[in-house]
């Protein structure tokens, strides 16, 4: 396999069991819901690594589905021992369903606020 000896024993990767961390090579890829509010004005947040818990810092303006990289949190490399890959965790931001009038008065009056318009980028190419 991969230009081995035939019959040679492949080397191991430690297999993590939680359903949101995906080995990639020496990379580990997790997800991270976070509050529309710690998106907007930053936050730091737990999320789950394969040492265990760890905290993310959340920068301010953060976008759904954008990428952060938690350094050294990966697997360890095995030509360099002591070296660890990164961990990326994918921020998705949660929009909150809003089930009193009073949210939604306060949702209303921050999109009066903030009038720049998310769409505009779909536009500009065509």
């Amino acid at each position: 396999m991969n230009g081995g000896v035939p019959g040679a024993p492949v080397p191991h990767r430690p297999h993590w069991h939680a359903p949101c961390i995906h080995p990639c090579r020496r990379r580990y890829s997790a997800h991270c819901a976070c509050h529309r509010s710690e998106a907007s004005l930053g936050s730091k947040v737990d999320v789950p690594t394969i040492d265990g818990r760890a905290q993310l810092k959340i920068p301010p303006g953060t976008q759904s589905g954008q990428k952060l990289r938690m350094r050294e949190r990966g697997v360890e490399s095995a030509q360099n021992p002591g070296q660890r890959g990164d961990q990326i965790v994918t921020v998705e931001v949660v929009v909150p369903h809003l089930q009193d009038e009073r949210s939604r008065e306060i949702m209303r009056e921050l999109g009066k606020l903030n009038t720049q318009d998310p769409r505009t980028a779909l536009f500009e190419k065509l």
